[in-house]
């Protein structure tokens, strides 16, 4: 995990957990901050621009600073991942 302090407040890197089944996130944006996940294990369904994309462990995604999104977990286990936002 890193937060602002350490990165001269470029970067935030979290990491996250979603447990099953199927709960979605209401839509948010996060101003001034692209958003990028690496999924560890489980998977994400994620709604972007109206789309729906689906991630599993490995796979990673980005959505860009002020984009609404929701996203929740799509799979029979927990959802893990690292989340990593950084300043545009």
């Amino acid at each position: 995990m890193q937060i602002g302090a350490e990165t001269d407040g470029e970067l935030l890197s979290i990491e996250c957990f979603n447990l099953p089944p199927g709960w979605m996130s209401l839509s948010t944006s996060i101003p001034r901050q692209d958003s990028r996940a690496q999924m560890i294990s489980g998977a994400r369904r994620l709604r972007v621009r109206g789309e729906i994309q689906e991630v599993g462990s490995g796979e990673s995604h980005t959505i860009p600073a002020e984009e609404p999104h929701s996203f929740g977990n799509c799979g029979d286990e927990e959802a893990h991942w690292i989340d990593r936002k950084s300043v545009v």
